[in-house]
């Protein structure tokens, strides 16, 4: 093995507990935030969505530190910022009711 390889292999192992550690406290925050929303909203689904929901390892250590929660990936839901407002909407549809319109939140 040649010496940038020896390089690159030794920094790869150095980063990569401080970036799991990162990822790890990240989804315990948002396991956090989500028992918090269940516990005022119960029986409500948890939605993921975003542009850093598609980042693998995040979703995956969430799952780990929250096995209780049945979170969600929308499917039909655009990534990145044409999805980042789906919460925001669900949120809406659930408190606010216009007199004379129907509609219902379904999940």
């Amino acid at each position: 093995m040649d010496g940038g390889a020896l390089w690159r292999e030794d920094w790869r192992r150095l980063l990569a507990s401080p970036a799991r550690a990162f990822h790890r406290a990240v989804a315990a925050s948002l396991a956090d935030l989500a028992r918090f929303g269940l516990r005022r909203y119960p029986g409500l689904p948890v939605l993921l969505t975003g542009g850093v929901m598609q980042n693998r390892l995040l979703v995956e250590e969430l799952g780990m530190v929250a096995p209780e929660i049945a979170f969600r990936l929308p499917l039909e839901i655009p990534v990145n910022d044409g999805g980042i407002a789906v919460g925001q909407i669900l949120w809406a549809g659930l408190h606010f009711k216009i007199d004379g319109v129907h509609y219902e939140v379904r999940f």
